[in-house]
């Protein structure tokens, strides 16, 4: 694990990112042997479905997040990061502060992605980087925060939890802070085409001279594992209204709603496509009074 964490600091000094990188990438692979228990599949996969096309996630939302987060960080607010699936988003929030130092925390279920963010951000943080093993639907985070942070994460939640989620927002958020959150909105579980979808990865792996971190068998295994656990996963919301209806159960006011698009898929030739699906990235602010 050591000689990958050097390896990964060798490659930052001559890029920019950090966390979408084959180097990363190799990280996450050997974390999530150690540490997941039943989410191997994604966070094993995750970083190396970063690599290709078309861009995923917080890669696909990039642009939009730094210039949505960038105005409501300063020097010393205080972020919470409610769940992440590797590092790409904790890079893209201390993208978004430059140089400003801000004290930053990740909370997430799983070692995997926490040690992630320490590795590969820890010394780069102008503030200070936190990592905490927790649900965002359990306890509350003490003392509240100035910024939330939820990238597509309530996809991964039952409706129980997804209630749970609103009053932990709720709560881990000061009177007129805020919650930045994206979230796909009346999607039904995608399907997908497994083959094309092993295919697919693997070609454009190839393509890019990405070596496999393990055999392609065992490699192939988890890639097919998590489509399996991507067709679990409808949006949270069937329409704007029950988003809006959620935010305010989390004691928040809307303050922007910007449109994303969602979604890929296969053509019958088993080509990557686009398809259409609502998403949508939400800045909302909590009540003075809260």
């Amino acid at each position: 694990m050591t000689e990958i964490q050097i390896t990964v600091q060798d490659w930052r000094s001559e890029h920019p990112s950090a966390t979408r990188s084959e180097p990363a990438a190799q990280l996450a692979y050997a974390l999530s042997a150690v540490h997941c228990q039943g989410c191997r599949g994604y966070h094993a996969i995750w970083p190396y479905l970063r690599l290709i096309d078309p861009p995923r996630g917080v890669d696909a939302d990039r642009d939009l997040l730094l210039k949505t987060l960038a105005p409501l960080l300063d020097t010393g607010s205080t972020v919470l990061l409610a769940g992440s699936a590797d590092a790409g988003l904790a890079e893209c929030v201390l993208d978004a502060a430059a140089d400003q130092p801000v004290d930053l925390t990740v909370v997430d279920l799983c070692d995997t992605p926490l040690r992630q963010c320490a590795g590969l951000l820890g010394s780069r943080a102008a503030g200070r980087l936190f990592t905490k093993r927790a649900s965002i639907t359990g306890q509350a985070v003490a003392p509240p925060v100035d910024l939330i942070v939820a990238h597509s994460v309530l996809s991964f939640l039952s409706a129980d939890n997804l209630v749970k989620a609103a009053a932990f927002i709720d709560r881990s958020l000061r009177p007129a802070g805020r919650l930045v959150m994206t979230t796909a909105i009346g999607r039904r579980t995608p399907t997908t085409n497994r083959a094309f979808f092993r295919r697919h990865v693997l070609t454009e792996l190839a393509a890019r001279s990405v070596a496999l971190p393990d055999d392609e068998l065992a490699f192939t295994t988890l890639l097919d594992a998590y489509a399996l656990g991507r067709e679990q996963r409808a949006s949270p919301f069937a329409d704007r209204d029950a988003l809006l209806q959620w935010l305010n159960a989390a004691g928040l006011s809307v303050e922007t709603i910007q449109e994303l698009r969602r979604g890929t898929g296969f053509d019958s030739r088993g080509d990557p496509i686009l398809r259409p699906s609502e998403g949508v990235l939400v800045v909302a602010r909590k009540d003075l009074a809260g």
